[in-house]
């Protein structure tokens, strides 16, 4: 954790701009997996291989318990104490979720037929899910690394990690799934655990060098007196996850009873596609954490401030991203995936337009977590849980993917409107500037939804003249209005100060 004179808005830049490289990295990667996959499995066990990955990442926020995200803060909070104290904090954590992440993958191996069986109806992914229970365990431990990581401000190692794990794991899915079919591609998701587990082990010895961390160990008052703080912090996190990620796997779940396997690999295309734009506020939130952690304890009015440049940075370049992504839906879907997954733009701009309401909680979610309010945040999220389950049956029942994309739509809606008005009245925020970069987007991306259901040319992907032009004239008005609208003095300004440095007493 050195001390630089950067100003904060420039450590926030490099270390999600290391992150964010990451990410891109690890998406072209990912999406050239999920092409091959798709292109290799076909729309059935593209599907199943899905259903494994979803329920693999709800498994690892139980075997996380919250512990790895607490860690980034409380060690933090340790180290400006003490960094003996620090180090014992990282072998309690460590211990602590040690124990969690055993008894879950115990389980999950146990009772992998019956989830199989009784959950998803399909004897087959009983095998799997013990392959998969491997995988899980070692992430598990890693994810408990790069929370480590992430504490020590390390975001270009960190974001080497995620850049290692995804090559090593397409090297592997390839030849792998090519000889096994369904089985080699868990298998390679196993074998890749366990690489970068050890990666990550040696990154860890590593820095303890390098920060001279001494005193990891530690005796069972010690551990039980910070496991208490541990726990403290990391339960409401716990919860604040437990609401939010099983609702994919969820959802994901009565999609494959409803509408069969072949309707998850469809949503699995356009899920995957929009993820792209959630690269951004992902990658922010990995040195945002630290930073205003320590702005919260410091200075809450530069936190304010900080927060706000945040918000308005990240919301304009999410902004153009769905433009773009939206625009040309129908022709990535083609070219990447192929024909046959078609259906998939039925989803892809419902997801593009709650994608981009979600980045503005992925950011508010930061701070909260920041400034210790993590009861509050849960809140929020159960009230989104609730909210997504609710009309979920009946929705995808009745329009199958399109009723999927409306019901998380429906959702970040209401999300958004009540992290707004949070905005409003506790931090005194003028919203309408922000509020029009909402409609915008969002209404950009239903006008082209709209036009490819209910016109016959946008009901399947087509080069033909009179819908690329219809399509082109609609991007044309929302980009003027763009222009006319969003680019005001005040967003200009947010965005130059972000590279401003501060003076030399304002260091963190």
């Amino acid at each position: 954790m050195s001390e630089t004179s950067q100003s904060i808005g420039q450590r926030l830049i490099m270390g999600s701009g290391y992150y964010y490289f990451s990410l891109l990295i690890n998406k072209g990667i990912t999406t050239i997996s999920s092409i091959f996959l798709a292109r290799t499995l076909g729309p059935k066990n593209f599907g199943m291989i899905s259903i494994i990955n979803y329920l693999t990442l709800l498994l690892l926020l139980f075997t996380g318990f919250g512990i790895p995200t607490a860690s980034v803060k409380l060690i933090v909070a340790e180290w400006t104490k003490e960094r003996k104290e620090a180090s014992a904090f990282i072998t309690s954590a460590f211990l602590s979720n040690l124990l969690i992440i055993i008894l879950i993958t115990f389980l999950f191996y146990l009772f992998a037929y019956d989830i199989a069986d009784r959950v998803y109806r399909n004897e087959t992914l009983g095998s799997l899910f013990r392959i998969s229970a491997f995988a899980l365990f070692f992430f598990s431990l890693t994810q408990y690394g790069n929370g480590v990581i992430q504490a020590l401000s390390e975001f270009k190692r960190l974001s080497l990690l995620l850049i290692f794990n995804s090559s090593i794991s397409l090297c592997l899915l390839i030849p792998l799934t090519k000889f096994f079919g369904l089985r080699g591609a868990v298998l390679s998701q196993m074998i890749t655990s366990i690489i970068v587990f050890l990666l990550c082990l040696r990154i860890f010895l590593f820095l303890c060098k390098k920060y001279s961390l001494t005193g990891f160990w530690v005796n069972f008052n010690k551990i039980k007196e910070q496991s208490k703080k541990l726990f403290s912090f990391a339960f409401p996190v716990f919860l604040s996850g437990l609401v939010m990620t099983p609702a994919l796997t969820i959802l994901t779940a009565l999609l494959s009873r409803l509408r069969g396997f072949q309707e998850v690999g469809f949503f699995n295309v356009g899920y995957s596609l929009t993820q792209i734009i959630l690269f951004l506020p992902t990658a922010v939130g990995v040195p945002f954490i630290p930073i205003a952690s320590r702005l919260a304890s410091e200075d809450k009015e530069r936190l304010k401030d900080f927060l706000l440049k945040t918000i308005y940075g990240v919301n304009i370049i999410v902004l153009l991203a769905c433009f773009i992504i939206g625009f040309f839906a129908n022709e990535i879907i083609y070219f990447l995936f192929g024909p046959k997954y078609e259906p998939a733009q039925k989803i892809i701009l419902l997801l593009l337009a709650s994608g981009f309401l979600s980045s503005f909680g992925y950011i508010i979610g930061y701070y909260l977590l920041a400034i210790g309010k993590v009861w509050f945040g849960t809140l929020m999220n159960f009230i989104w849980f609730v909210i997504i389950l609710t009309p979920a049956y009946h929705l995808i029942k009745r329009w199958g993917l399109t009723g999927l994309g409306l019901t998380y739509l429906l959702s970040y809606i209401v999300l958004t409107i009540v992290f707004c008005f949070y905005l409003k009245n506790h931090l005194k925020v003028k919203m309408g500037q922000l509020v029009t970069h909402f409609l915008l987007g969002v209404g950009f991306l239903l006008v082209l939804f709209l036009f490819r259901t209910f016109r016959p040319e946008f009901q399947r992907i087509t080069f033909r003249f009179p819908a690329i032009l219809l399509e082109v004239g609609i991007f044309l008005c929302f980009l003027a209005v763009f222009i006319l609208l969003v680019p005001k003095s005040f967003d200009k300004r947010i965005i130059k100060q972000i590279f401003i440095k501060r003076n030399v007493e304002e260091k963190i």
